[in-house]
């Protein structure tokens, strides 16, 4: 239905809950998962998202109706009011496809190896919902700023992460 904007529109709707910031206790992890699969298929340059039998028959529940998708059409519609066509080689070709694939991927992944309860995992799915809002928006400028943001995430996580081995070596040295 949405055409090459399919996997984008399934990354924003897959990654919303975690880029809120909001604690989940991990239930967000099974999406990130998904979107890393998902994601894995947009860079090897598939057209249409291969579903395993069993998922293409479920549905959406209500809450996601009636909450989830309403939301993300409201930040849509906020980020549109700013965007406009621009750096259109952002989406041209299937190196772009490669790059924004791999670049959705490593997001998710790392969505899922923030320390639990510190709001880290926040950071780089809020670059996927961008990411994925530029390309359905056709504004590479969106795109490249959600890949930013999310880059910022990842420095973040490692940054803790350096600093927390650091502290753990001390106190035993």
């Amino acid at each position: 239905v949405f055409g090459d904007r399919t996997f984008a529109i399934i990354f924003m709707f897959l990654m919303a809950t975690s880029a809120l910031p909001i604690p989940t206790a991990g239930v967000t992890d099974v999406f990130a998962v998904i979107t890393i699969i998902f994601a894995l298929q947009m860079a090897i340059g598939r057209d249409s998202l291969w579903l395993p039998k069993r998922w293409s028959k479920m549905k959406i529940n209500k809450t996601m109706r009636t909450k989830l998708l309403p939301g993300l059409v409201k930040v849509v519609r906020r980020i549109e009011r700013y965007s406009r066509v621009r750096l259109g080689w952002v989406f041209k070709g299937k190196i772009s496809d490669l790059i924004l694939g791999l670049a959705i991927a490593t997001l998710a992944f790392f969505t899922i190896t923030a320390p639990p309860f510190s709001g880290l995992d926040t950071i780089p799915a809020l670059g996927v919902v961008l990411i994925s809002a530029g390309i359905i928006l056709k504004d590479g400028l969106i795109t490249l700023i959600g890949g930013v943001i999310g880059g910022i995430g990842i420095g973040l996580q490692v940054l803790l992460g350096k600093l927390i081995v650091d502290l753990i070596k001390g106190l035993f040295n």
